[in-house]
């Protein structure tokens, strides 16, 4: 679907489906190299964030990665989260606009 050497990738507010969401995050995990990764209000579920996080976890490229708008809840974000300790070569992460805290209930 993608070319292998594809840098950046901007997917911004479109209404895409939860279906369509998965089956971008397992094109993109099979072939590219991407440096800028934005998605930006898209409908992610718990597979295409389990994707997601497989990505980040094997590929070290990404520099900029933009989340915002997606209304991730803490139980979606802390897979990521520890997906992204592993970026060293992270410069840049928007995760604005998300449900973070919102019915956040401490352990």
């Amino acid at each position: 679907m993608f070319p292998s050497n594809l840098g950046v990738l901007k997917i911004e507010k479109c209404q895409i489906s939860k279906e369509a969401t998965y089956d971008l995050m397992v094109a993109i995990k099979e072939k590219c190299y991407l440096k800028t990764l934005s998605l930006v209000a898209v409908s992610f579920d718990t597979e295409s964030i389990e994707v997601l996080c497989e990505y980040l976890g094997k590929k070290s490229y990404i520099e900029e990665l933009d989340l915002s708008d997606n209304h991730l809840e803490p139980k979606l974000f802390m897979p990521l989260l520890e997906a992204l300790a592993g970026c060293k070569q992270l410069k840049h992460l928007s995760i604005a606009w998300n449900l973070l805290l919102e019915n956040f209930k401490p352990p």
